[in-house]
């Protein structure tokens, strides 16, 4: 796959965990139904944006 589309979908899953994670750290109601679910969510993406970081070729040096 060519580099672009794994950094455009490297982004994809980056954005959204950001923005749930944010929210986990800030939420009042910890252990709820909603949390644990919002935090599996959370791990997925965090799980499939380091297995799309794998695939991503290092460019270093002059091309």
């Amino acid at each position: 796959m060519p580099y672009i589309y794994l950094a455009y979908l490297h982004l994809a899953t980056v954005a959204p965990t950001f923005l749930l994670g944010s929210y986990l750290l800030v939420s009042k109601t910890k252990g709820t139904s909603k949390h644990q679910l919002t935090g599996k969510i959370y791990m997925l993406l965090m799980l499939l944006t380091a297995v799309i970081t794998l695939f991503i070729p290092s460019q270093l040096g002059p091309n």
